[in-house]
């Protein structure tokens, strides 16, 4: 979602935490919709009527029975009480459960969802989650005065909206079957697993296959740090990687694309390893084209990428690199640790696989 990094991106991480605590167990912290609503009626400056509406809206998730008694005082038309002793009980009320559930007064309970959420997991089952988590996180911020908040982070609903809408019944499909089929695949127990993701767009690939590998590479070094024995290792072939491992600035350094240096560079401890395959590779990323031990480079043109080569591969001199520009269709130069010396080799791939699906552009014209 690349949410901006001053603003939004802690408004993010607060939505994360409150989502991910209030749906571990909602009858346990319905007191919070309580609090956000006593919180937003002592403290938000707008209009009445519509201040009322999300009171209201909150209030009902608590459906408790003295306070909704109170809530027939509360005036639709008006946005008010008709009275002081009116608005005394309301509050009186929401008080009243908050301490009933918690045992903290209600002037205890900022610092003490503070602490809560300080040591909550950002885990979430469902995006619509982190739309009401956010929603929450957003009433507090106003509560405090910070009314701008929630429209610097109208982009980032935005884009979390559009996600769900997009990706409900692919990406993020709560359906339980298709959960355990996913669960079943990233096991691994086959020698050899393929994902078919070649109608993915860009930022799905890098977040499908950062989010596999990530999970992959903490479980790794998990069990090492547990000082036990590794028993399986891992080898990732990443097809068109420039498309997602790439060398974009990362400003906000939460980009998916880090777990791939980071696997580039700490990998082999752990027994994960990376197979980069790209026809652009002045498009990937620095660090983890440097990573690499050993290349197999077939034909390349492009200025750009031939730069990039030279840069990165120390076992290349100026005349291979020209060579590059000349190789024929079918050859491939190996070089690397596992090559004594660089190899020209011509592979002859027929008995292996099809031969090359490049239109015959000259029998056609002709």
């Amino acid at each position: 979602m690349n949410p901006a990094v001053l603003v939004q991106l802690p408004m993010l991480m607060n939505g994360l935490r409150m989502a991910s605590l209030v749906f571990s167990n909602v009858d346990k912290y319905k007191w919070i919709y309580a609090y956000c609503a006593l919180e937003l009626y002592n403290y938000q400056s707008t209009d009445a009527v519509p201040k009322r509406t999300k009171i209201i809206n909150l209030l009902d998730i608590v459906n408790d029975a003295q306070i909704t008694a109170q809530l027939s005082n509360y005036d639709a038309k008006f946005g008010n009480f008709g009275n002081t002793v009116q608005e005394a009980n309301f509050k009186a009320a929401i008080e009243n459960y908050i301490f009933t559930n918690i045992n903290k007064k209600y002037n205890e309970c900022s610092l003490y969802l503070q602490e809560l959420l300080k040591i909550q997991d950002c885990c979430i089952s469902d995006l619509k989650h982190l739309l009401h988590g956010l929603e929450l996180a957003l009433i507090i911020e106003e509560s405090k005065g910070n009314n701008a908040a929630r429209s610097h982070s109208t982009t980032l609903i935005a884009r979390i909206e559009n996600i769900i809408q997009t990706y409900s019944n692919t990406l993020f499909d709560s359906n339980p079957h298709k959960i355990k089929r996913f669960e079943e695949i990233t096991l691994f127990n086959k020698a050899l697993t393929v994902f078919d993701v070649s109608s993915y767009e860009n930022q799905d690939l890098l977040f499908l296959s950062s989010y596999i590998m990530r999970n992959i590479f903490e479980n790794q070094k998990r069990i090492k740090n547990m000082d036990q024995q590794i028993e399986k290792v891992y080898h990732f072939l990443l097809d068109e990687a420039h498309r997602y491992i790439t060398e974009e600035n990362d400003v906000n350094n939460i980009q998916p694309k880090k777990i791939f240096e980071r696997i580039s560079k700490e990998g082999r401890k752990f027994g994960v390893f990376m197979i980069i395959a790209s026809q652009r590779p002045g498009e990937l990323s620095k660090t983890v084209l440097s990573q690499c031990n050993n290349y197999i480079l077939h034909r390349i043109r492009n200025n750009l990428d031939l730069e990039q080569l030279k840069k990165s591969i120390p076992y290349l001199n100026d005349l291979q690199i020209f060579r590059l520009s000349f190789l024929k269709s079918g050859t491939a130069l190996f070089v690397g640790d596992a090559f004594t010396f660089p190899m020209e080799i011509e592979v002859d791939g027929e008995e292996y696989s099809y031969t090359s699906s490049t239109v015959d552009l000259i029998n056609i014209w002709s």
